[in-house]
């Protein structure tokens, strides 16, 4: 049965007439603030822990795997950046092959006008 705070100051009251002011202050800081249903034991502390333990190993499993999943994204990144910088670097060798030909190609007519003019 919970106790109400005008019964609480009752008995602090008459704590106080019997045992003093210190005394009763002293006895009235060891009583729970409400009901002692409503104060929790070790067993509901065990029960907690297990709980608690067990929500965190969860999400500790759920944290390995999304990392798991976010290092495979990241590895097929980089697989597709690698991929990207080949393929840039044969298509910028084969455009300054394409410039130098034209080039050359340029030069060669130029040279022959300039044989017939």
């Amino acid at each position: 049965m919970a106790v109400s705070q005008s019964e609480r100051r009752t008995l602090q009251d008459a704590l106080v007439r019997t045992l003093g002011g210190e005394a009763a202050d002293v006895l009235m800081d060891h009583l729970p603030p409400v009901g002692w249903a409503d104060v929790a034991t070790k067993s509901d502390l065990d029960q907690l822990r297990i709980l608690t333990s067990s929500e965190i190993e969860q999400l500790r499993v759920s944290m390995e795997t999304r990392l798991d999943q976010l290092d495979t994204r990241l590895d097929r990144l980089e697989d597709g950046v690698a991929q990207f910088r080949d393929a840039q670097s044969v298509q910028t060798t084969r455009l300054v092959t394409v410039m130098i030909t034209l080039f050359g190609t340029y030069a060669a007519i130029v040279v022959a006008i300039g044989r017939f003019l």
